[in-house]
């Protein structure tokens, strides 16, 4: 019969083997909507600004619309686009985070 550590350490394997599978691929979209003045908690018709995927072999690949303006030339948002690189950053600093306390409750990890 297993003790209480070796079923501790298994379950911080399954943990960590699941967090590595689903850090593969990051993907962060940055939505925006245009509130109804009738129903302005209604969320669901939002629209994609940008997109990132980070693939854990180092690979990326952004999205980001453009517009054409007044004189035919392409204009980004940049507000739009500061709010999704913020967002991005935030995502990294997650998953990194996220996956560094995992290793850490390995055996001759962290403490």
């Amino acid at each position: 019969m297993p003790s209480e550590l070796e079923n501790n350490i298994r379950a911080a394997a399954g943990k960590l083997a699941k967090a590595l599978a689903d850090a593969t691929d990051l993907t962060i979209e940055t939505n925006y909507v245009e509130l109804d003045p009738q129903d302005p908690n209604n969320l669901d018709k939002a629209f994609i600004v940008a997109r990132t995927i980070i693939q854990l072999d180092g690979d990326q690949q952004t999205i980001i619309p453009m517009q054409r303006g007044d004189s035919g030339g392409l204009v980004l948002d940049e507000t739009l686009l500061a709010v999704h690189q913020q967002n991005v950053t935030n995502a990294i600093d997650y998953r990194s985070k996220s996956i560094e306390t995992l290793l850490s409750m390995l055996p001759g990890r962290g403490r």
